[in-house]
C-alpha cells in the first residue's frame, strides 16, 4: 500500500500500484478535488504520515467512488483481492453512468481538460453585457416592436377622435341646424373650448331669384330695392348682407350701398331664426339717393 499526498491541501491518501497506472500516476484529490499527479507526490515513512494526519478517500480518475479510507487507529487493511474486485465495479459504473463533473482527459495531450462552469452575474446589467451582440440586437429590435405596437394601437385611435372632435367644432353650426336637439350639448362643449353657436352662413346655398330698382312716384330720389332671396339647403342659413351697386349709362359705378340684414327685416325674431331651410324671402328696401339717376344697378350678397 502507497500514500500520496495532495500538494493543494497536503490531504494523505491510499493508493495502489493499479489506480497510479490508469492514468499515468494522476488522480484527484477527494478532500479539495484537485487534479494532481500522485506518483510524484509518493510519501516513503508509511507510518509516520499515519499518526500526523488521518487517511482521507482517493479518487482517481475514471473511478466514481472513493477509495476506502485509512484508519488512523491501525485497524487491519483488505486484502489486494478485494480491492481489485472494487476497483473493478467501479470502473464498470463509471463506463455505464459517467459522472459528469469530473474533468475530461485528453489522450493527445496526457493531461485533463476541466470544464469551468458558466458564471452567473448577480446584476441584470451584468447578464446584458456577457451577452451576444446578436442577441442583445434581437432584444433591442424585439422591445422597438412592442413600442411601434403601442404607438400604433394607442396614437391611431386618439388621431381618429382629435379629427372627429375637430369636425364636429368646424360644422357645429351645420349640426344643430340640422339637429336642433343636439343644441344643448354642442353649446356646454362650447362653453369649455371657447367657441360660439351661429346659424350655418354657406353663401353657395342662398340664391337671389330676382331684383328690381325703381324710383318711389311723387317722391324725390326715392327709390325702391325688390329682392327675392331663396334658401337651397336643408337647413336654415344666416341672412346675407347686401352690396347694392348703382351705375350710369355707360356702367361706372356711382355709389354703392350696403344694407345690413337688420336693415331690411322687419321682424327682429327673424334675424335669429335665419332663412328656413328650402323657403323663399322677398326683400323690400326704400332709401334715398341724391345726383344723377341711376341707368344700371348689380345687387350682391355677402357675408362678413
Amino acid at each position: 500500500m502507497l500514500i500520496t499526498t495532495c500538494p493543494h491541501c497536503e490531504t494523505r491518501f491510499k493508493v495502489t500500484t493499479e489506480q497510479l497506472l490508469l492514468r499515468n500516476g494522476t488522480v484527484r484529490c477527494g478532500a479539495c478535488r484537485q487534479v494532481f499527479d500522485g506518483g510524484a507526490r509518493l510519501v516513503s515513512d508509511e507510518a509516520a504520515d499515519l499518526l500526523l494526519n488521518p487517511i482521507a478517500a482517493v479518487e482517481t480518475e475514471l473511478a466514481s467512488t472513493a477509495s476506502e479510507s485509512m484508519p488512523a487507529t491501525g485497524k487491519t487493511e483488505p486484502n489486494m483481492q478485494d480491492e481489485l474486485e472494487t476497483l473493478s465495479k467501479a470502473i464498470s459504473d463509471w463506463q455505464v453512468q459517467p459522472r459528469k463533473d469530473l474533468p475530461k482527459f485528453d489522450p493527445l495531450l496526457e493531461e485533463y481538460e476541466v470544464d469551468s462552469p458558466p458564471v452567473v452575474s448577480t446584476t441584470a446589467n451584468s447578464t446584458s453585457a456577457n451577452e451576444p451582440a446578436f442577441v442583445q440586437e434581437a432584444k433591442q429590435k424585439a422591445r422597438r416592436s412592442r413600442l411601434w405596437k403601442t404607438v400604433v394601437w394607442v396614437g391611431i385611435p386618439l388621431l381618429f377622435i382629435t379629427l372627429a372632435l375637430q369636425l364636429v367644432i368646424h360644422f357645429r353650426n351645420e349640426i344643430v341646424a340640422q339637429s336642433p336637439e343636439s343644441d344643448p350639448a354642442m353649446r356646454i362643449a362650447c362653453a369649455y373650448l371657447g367657441c360660439t353657436i351661429n346659424l350655418p352662413a354657406q353663401i353657395k346655398q342662398l340664391s337671389l331669384q330676382s331684383s328690381q330698382l325703381r324710383a318711389i312716384p311723387d317722391q324725390v330720389n326715392q327709390f325702391e330695392l325688390i329682392a327675392l332671396l331663396r334658401n337651397q339647403s336643408p337647413s336654415p342659413q344666416s341672412w346675407p348682407s347686401l352690396e347694392l351697386q348703382l351705375k350710369d349709362d355707360i356702367g361706372d359705378v356711382i355709389t354703392r350701398k350696403v344694407f345690413l340684414p337688420q336693415n331690411f327685416l322687419t321682424q327682429p325674431s327673424l334675424l335669429k331664426l335665419g332663412i328656413a331651410a328650402q323657403s323663399e324671402h322677398e326683400i323690400r328696401l326704400v332709401f334715398e339717393l341724391t345726383g344723377p339717376a341711376p341707368t344700371d344697378f348689380q345687387l350682391t350678397m355677402f357675408y362678413p
